[in-house]
């Protein structure tokens, strides 16, 4: 926070909370009084010279790779032959949350979850959006994790996204890639992770882009 000369007591200025954001994102335009910042605007996409990790082009599945289905969840992905999962439901405010998890140092994390949100809160089509980033922004919380970037990515005629996200996961610092869509009322997001300083392999995008339903709902 900041004050001015005539204003010694007055605080005017709060810097951005997430440095990791800004340091990613251009300053287009800084209002200063007495030589102290009052207001900043940065760009909502990345700033030049920054290597997007979203948008890669369809990557084919291994021959040698295994569905995994879920009855219970209606999906199905593809994945690495010793990949399993470990089951498990988490009770998360009023809803239960179904996750699907693998993680080995090697090879990182892998992750499917869902939860069913209330019928009615997706009665009217308008907030199909808003209710699709706010399920989103709840597990962003829980993680405490900065949205770096991010760009919509339909599956079907269901709305949807897909982004990049870093937190530090027991002291670490992790990154994860998630699509994340919503069917009706179920919301299904789709999740991988790896340390920082790693790219993404091609394996992943394999695995985040292999997600389909087993039946319409």
């Amino acid at each position: 926070m900041g004050s001015t000369p005539a204003h010694p007591d007055r605080h005017f200025y709060s810097a951005h909370p997430d440095s990791q954001w800004v340091s990613t994102h251009e300053l287009l335009y800084q209002l200063s009084q007495d030589g102290v910042p009052i207001m900043e605007i940065y760009s909502s996409s990345p700033a030049q010279g920054f290597e997007s990790e979203l948008g890669q082009a369809t990557v084919p599945v291994p021959a040698d790779w295994q569905t995994f289905e879920s009855e219970a969840g209606n999906f199905a992905v593809q994945v690495p032959p010793t990949l399993e999962f470990t089951e498990s439901t988490q009770k998360v405010d009023l809803a239960s949350v179904h996750i699907y998890d693998s993680f080995s140092e090697e090879r990182g994390s892998y992750t499917v979850f869902y939860l069913d949100l209330p019928a009615e809160s997706i009665a009217d089509p308008n907030v199909s959006q808003g209710l699709l980033n706010s399920t989103r922004d709840g597990w962003l919380n829980i993680i405490q994790g900065t949205l770096m970037e991010e760009r919509a990515v339909s599956m079907g005629d269901h709305p949807g996204g897909e982004a990049i996200v870093e937190a530090n996961i027991n002291d670490l610092p992790v990154k994860f890639k998630i699509r994340y869509t919503l069917m009706q009322n179920r919301y299904y997001q789709i999740t991988v992770g790896i340390p920082q300083d790693r790219a993404f392999p091609a394996e992943m995008d394999a695995f985040l882009q292999s997600f389909a339903l087993l039946k319409d709902l």
